[in-house]
């Protein structure tokens, strides 16, 4: 019989003096540079530490391990926790929000476009799109490497993949950054980001509709 691995209660104590007593926020650009410290100390004194967004932190390798083995742990309640005051409609589903059936129906279907084969056989076309972006930068005479290669580089090979022409990347981009920035906790984004996201989201969904509409015509 498989080991359910720890509940909740089994591995978090809220009344853990120890844990209460650690002023720890992973979102506070204060501990960017260096966050271990804090880590540290929060994974010394609990396992699951509170966090100031009402969802806890594991902090030890073998509770995270138990935990994405654990049936009983489940992500479809995710979506409510850290967007409570959110409309289902106002945010495309996710496999993020999915357990199985669900999430391995789906998954299949996309896996299929990622098999070995599948992107082996996409390399010489990749290797064609950084040659450019490289050319690019030599031509300009500098380079961002995130902005101008680790961001254009899978959004120019997923359009690819996905039929979205060419003059559409910039629209998909602005819409990919304000939906992305939207799976954040709400209680950390400002009432302008929430604003992006909901047209970003309608945006979005409405445009691959309307390309899936074609498609089948």
């Amino acid at each position: 019989m498989r080991n359910p691995g720890p509940t909740p209660r089994d591995i978090f104590n809220p009344t853990d003096p120890a844990a209460a007593s650690i002023v720890f926020d992973a979102f506070d650009p204060e501990h960017r540079i260096d966050p271990y410290p804090r880590y540290r100390a929060a994974r010394e004194a609990t396992a699951l530490h509170p966090t100031s967004i009402g969802v806890h932190l594991a902090t030890r390798y073998a509770d995270c391990l138990s935990i994405f083995n654990d049936a009983r742990w489940s992500h479809a309640q995710e979506g409510d926790l850290l967007h409570p005051d959110v409309a289902a409609s106002d945010l495309p589903a996710s496999f993020l929000w999915m357990d199985p059936p669900d999430h391995t129906r789906l998954r299949g279907l996309v896996s299929r476009a990622f098999t070995p084969r599948t992107v082996a056989a996409l390399r010489p076309r990749i290797e064609q799109i950084v040659a450019g972006l490289v050319d690019h930068a030599i031509d300009a005479g500098e380079i961002d490497v995130v902005s101008e290669v680790s961001y254009p580089l899978p959004l120019h090979v997923i359009g690819e993949l996905l039929g979205v022409p060419p003059a559409d990347y910039p629209l998909v981009q602005g819409w990919s950054r304000g939906i992305a920035r939207g799976f954040d906790p709400d209680a950390l984004m400002s009432p302008e980001e929430t604003a992006a996201r909901l047209e970003a989201a309608r945006g979005f969904v409405g445009y691959f509709w309307s390309m899936i509409v074609e498609r089948r015509a």
